[in-house]
């Protein structure tokens, strides 16, 4: 926090954390995806695994892919700017900390799941208990996202399709149902 309550380091330090340390991890993950990409190629529809691969569409990575890639991105990052400057955002009144969070506040829709979820366990188990169980079950399941790619890796192991299909089918399921509850709970 930068000392022993939050003030300016705390704003800094978080300021320093998003613009420096996460686009360095996403960095990271993007080379190690890459490389992945490289190594084992992208998901084949079976359709195009049944023909032989001669006949097979494809294109090099390098440079007609990451041309194309390039382009999009810059496409994406033009419009962004383009929309940021004609309409800026205000950030409205000053917060303050001291003052009890407003009645019926909840989450955005995309972290409402795993709040619904922290609400139900800290429901029914006591104390702080409920909160651990609640956030190591959601790192665990975007654990298990991250590495459903790595587990299913030849189409050769039907059972091993049918295993992370039914890990994400389950994710998947519980995400919605989880949004859905704590939408209808407010």
């Amino acid at each position: 926090r930068g000392g022993p309550s939050v003030g300016p380091d705390t704003v800094q330090r978080f300021f320093a954390l998003h613009v420096v340390v996460l686009p360095m991890v996403a960095g990271v993950v993007l080379v190690f995806h890459l490389y992945l990409v490289q190594r084992y190629g992208n998901a084949l529809p079976p359709s195009e695994l049944a023909k032989p691969e001669s006949v097979r569409r494809t294109i090099p990575f390098f440079p007609d892919f990451v041309v194309k890639d390039v382009a999009m991105w810059l496409i994406a990052l033009n419009v962004l700017g383009i929309l940021v400057t004609m309409f800026p955002g205000h950030l409205g009144p000053q917060a303050n900390p001291l003052s009890p969070a407003p009645e019926g506040i909840h989450p955005e829709w995309y972290f409402m799941a795993p709040f619904q979820l922290l609400k139900v366990l800290g429901e029914v188990l006591p104390g702080t208990l409920g909160e651990i169980v609640g956030l190591l079950l959601t790192t665990v399941g975007g654990v298990v996202m991250v590495l459903i790619p790595l587990y299913d890796n030849s189409a050769e192991d039907e059972r091993a399709g049918r295993v992370a299909w039914w890990l994400g089918f389950v994710g998947v399921a519980s995400v919605v149902v989880l949004t859905a509850w704590g939408y209808l709970a407010l």
